[in-house]
């Protein structure tokens, strides 16, 4: 039997229009909070919830990043649901550890939209590479969010509940199309899932990816992900400029953003080292 205060820390997570991720992540950490105390939530106090979130940093079994997750959690549940702030004013937030993007190379991304297994496949990925959406974004894309005449396409479940508008290749629009014509969909899924009334399940998108990459012969695996990233900094090596990438992706700081030229081995070659202007006779 579920707590009525996990269920209604669940309800507000749901109001504040939080995604099915992190609810389940944000309870799975309540969920362990009420073990280690064995007492009812509500009547916890700032020792208590300062022991556990100490305890699991000194464990070395959670890193920085499902650190910050938990210390959120913990923050949500006494800031909105408990309505109790004064017991996580203590409650730091481990810095989190941010890793460079990962990125695939032109001839990766190619090779895989090649050796995709069918023309759905072939639509998913050339969408996640051709117009820089996330696994989600993919998934909930429906047929009246791709506005031909304007040549974007219309995202509407962003992260964070975001819309934004990309661009619509011609390319893109026209694999869609074949995808189209292969599965004729019902409904409003431009990619339907098993059940009759729902998209496909990104469990689903992330096998066929997979399959994709080794079809490919591809040396290493690349999460779904990469495609996105692959879409930032490509278009940057073409040129286009920080701001409009950072519109495309839907980020909400352009710190978010400028990682990518962290990645881009010709931006950093073309910056001089102070070094050569010493003039340094070499031995």
């Amino acid at each position: 039997m579920t707590d009525p205060i996990i269920a209604r820390m669940d309800e507000d997570l749901k109001d504040l229009g939080r995604s099915i991720h992190t609810r389940r992540a944000y309870i799975q950490v309540v969920k362990r909070l009420h073990r280690y105390a064995g007492g009812p939530l509500e009547e916890l106090g700032i020792d208590e919830v300062l022991e556990f979130t100490r305890t699991n940093i000194r464990s070395d079994r959670f890193a920085p990043n499902s650190l910050a997750v938990h210390a959120a959690a913990i923050r949500f549940l006494f800031n909105v649901t408990l309505r109790r702030p004064e017991v996580v004013r203590g409650i730091r937030t481990p810095r989190r550890r941010r890793k460079l993007p990962v990125v695939m190379t032109v001839d990766e991304v190619k090779r895989c939209i090649v050796a995709s297994p069918n023309e759905r496949a072939r639509a998913f990925i050339m969408l996640a590479y051709g117009a820089g959406l996330r696994i989600s974004e993919v998934r909930h894309l429906q047929s009246g969010d791709i506005r031909t005449r304007d040549g974007v396409i219309h995202i509407r479940c962003g992260k964070g509940r975001k819309e934004r508008l990309v661009m619509l290749s011609g390319v893109l629009l026209r694999q869609l199309r074949v995808a189209w014509r292969e599965q004729k969909p019902e409904g409003p899924w431009v990619f339907p899932g098993m059940r009759r009334g729902t998209p496909i399940c990104a469990r689903h998108i992330r096998r066929v990816w997979k399959d994709a990459q080794e079809r490919a012969g591809l040396r290493r695996y690349y999460p779904f992900h990469a495609l996105r990233g692959s879409f930032a900094t490509h278009m940057l090596d073409a040129g286009t400029d920080l701001r409009s990438i950072q519109v495309l992706l839907g980020h909400a700081q352009m710190s978010t953003t400028i990682r990518y030229i962290a990645v881009q081995s010709q931006h950093v070659r073309d910056v001089a080292s102070p070094l050569d202007r010493l003039a340094l006779a070499t031995r």
